[in-house]
């Protein structure tokens, strides 16, 4: 259970570090009215919650956390490009204003982005569920999901169709596991869901050690101010490589379809 003093000072902290930005502020303060408040302020109160959650640090550092990786993610313009393999961090978020495909089906469109806000690439849905990926440092990678309820596999592939790797996902009654899989290198990563929160899975290497989490953010947040889902990925440096990260952004995706898949499920139910 979070400290509610602890709460109160991380929140204190956490309109200070906005106070002191008028960049930021002013991106919060949606009515200009000068004040963040009502559902506003609720947007930064959840996220420093689900911090709080998950992180025992002093008192201060989430709310500098946030300020310094999650809030510079979301200005864009002040961003920095890194490749995929420069940054132990990485967000994959999902567009608004995606489009429409054929019989107005919703076509899907991610960003890739570094804790700075470096757009490190896009994914872009094509044809059925194949998706198109082009980084910044010039790759061209395609992600292909297998069809059905809950999409349990995704093929990385590159830019001609050989194979780099690939995502299985094995459902459970209460837990999802993934195995992840780099042709380039030896060992696969586990990805496994966590009975006490829904939005964390745990990424464990060949020997079963914790070298990273994936993390399905609110979208309250992404939402206010970017338009979208957030997934953040964060592995421990040297523990995983770049063809293995590109398995946990494939895994995310996956993480995604799977949702989405359930909430089609469930408005199809409510329909009837």
């Amino acid at each position: 259970m979070i400290d509610r003093q602890r709460l109160d000072e991380e929140l204190r902290k956490m309109r200070e570090l906005i106070r002191d930005d008028h960049a930021t502020w002013a991106r919060f303060d949606v009515n200009g009215n000068s004040e963040i408040d009502g559902d506003e302020w609720e947007q930064v109160r959840q996220l420093v919650v689900r911090r709080l959650e998950r992180e025992v640090v002093e008192v201060g550092r989430v709310a500098c956390q946030i300020y310094e990786r999650d809030l510079p993610t979301l200005m864009g313009p002040m961003a920095r490009a890194r490749s995929l393999a420069a940054t132990n961090d990485v967000i994959l978020e999902q567009r608004c204003d995606a489009g429409r495909g054929v019989e107005d089906e919703a076509i899907r469109q991610y960003s890739i982005f570094s804790p700075d806000g470096g757009n490190l690439g896009t994914v872009k849905q094509g044809s059925d569920l194949e998706f198109a990926v082009a980084t910044e440092d010039g790759q061209q990678l395609i992600l292909r999901a297998s069809n059905g309820p809950g999409a349990h596999r995704v093929e990385i592939l590159d830019a001609a169709g050989g194979p780099l790797g690939y995502v299985q996902r094995y459902p459970g009654v209460s837990r999802r596991n993934y195995h992840v899989v780099s042709t380039m290198d030896r060992g696969t990563l586990t990805v496994e869901s966590q009975p006490s929160s829904r939005l964390t899975l745990i990424v464990r290497g060949p020997n079963g050690t914790h070298v990273g989490t994936i993390e399905r953010r609110w979208s309250g947040l992404g939402g206010f101010l970017g338009g979208g889902n957030r997934t953040c990925i964060q592995v421990q440096a040297g523990k995983v490589t770049t063809g293995q990260r590109w398995g946990l952004v494939a895994t995310a995706l996956l993480e995604d379809l799977t949702a989405g898949a359930r909430t089609d499920l469930r408005l199809a139910g409510t329909a009837r």
